[in-house]
């Protein structure tokens, strides 16, 4: 299953380019050439990534809630040649660690669609462009990537202790 990683618009609303950068977790760089091409001479660039049910589903578990390598390497490139900050989309039914994204001027907005389904291009389109403000509530928390070798997947505490640092937006305060 791929998904497209780069939406690139390029001088006027009605001059927009794609360029397909990599498969979702792969180690073929090979769309990384045009991506970057195209990222270079474009005014703004959307990055659309994520996971997909390949990496998350029920009975097979993540080891790691970070990115990809392969989207983690395209992002590092992309942020050396676009001429504005990047626009990240994010696509996952579970919490992945963004903080870098979001720590970074280099990226200018995140925005997490969660599995958007049939209406998301829709959807998406219309936060972008500012029709719709979603307004910043998210139904999960967003942990570092430490967070999954600091508690054990068997300790369900949600308060901090000791050995843990709290679980949900309530508790965790990382």
């Amino acid at each position: 299953m791929n998904i497209e990683l780069i939406f690139l618009l390029q001088g006027h609303s009605t001059d927009i380019q794609f360029a397909f950068g990599c498969n979702i977790n792969d180690t073929d760089e090979s769309g990384f050439a045009a991506a970057i091409e195209l990222a270079r001479s474009s005014d703004i660039v959307f990055f659309f990534g994520g996971i997909n049910q390949t990496i998350e589903t029920k009975g097979h578990d993540r080891i790691s809630i970070t990115l990809p390598d392969i989207q983690l390497a395209l992002l590092q490139q992309l942020v050396k040649v676009v001429r504005s900050p990047l626009h990240v989309v994010i696509m996952s039914g579970s919490s992945l660690d963004l903080s870098f994204i979001r720590d970074s001027p280099q990226y200018a907005s995140l925005i997490w669609a969660g599995y958007p389904g049939q209406s998301g291009g829709l959807a998406i389109a219309n936060v972008v462009f500012g029709q719709y403000n979603p307004g910043g509530r998210l139904p999960i928390t967003f942990y570092p990537a430490s967070y999954v070798d600091q508690v054990k997947m068997t300790d369900m505490s949600m308060r901090p202790s000791p050995t843990n640092p709290g679980r949900t937006y309530k508790f965790y305060t990382g």
